[in-house]
């Protein structure tokens, strides 16, 4: 049956918060649906950068 959906738990952890411009995020996000987990790492982050007509064109 096509569009048929699951319904499973995802539970997510956030640690390892890091500060950068002021601003608090978490580092490190392990996720789950019971059965797979993901960890996800940041390694880089940029706030509010600074946008210019050139980023704005079509490529």
């Amino acid at each position: 049956m096509a569009g048929t959906f699951v319904n499973l738990p995802n539970i997510s952890i956030y640690k390892g918060f890091t500060k950068t411009d002021g601003i608090t995020y978490p580092a490190t996000t392990e996720s789950s649906d019971g059965k797979t987990r993901i960890t996800t790492t940041t390694t880089s982050i940029e706030f509010n950068p600074v946008l210019t007509d050139n980023d704005w064109k079509t490529p």
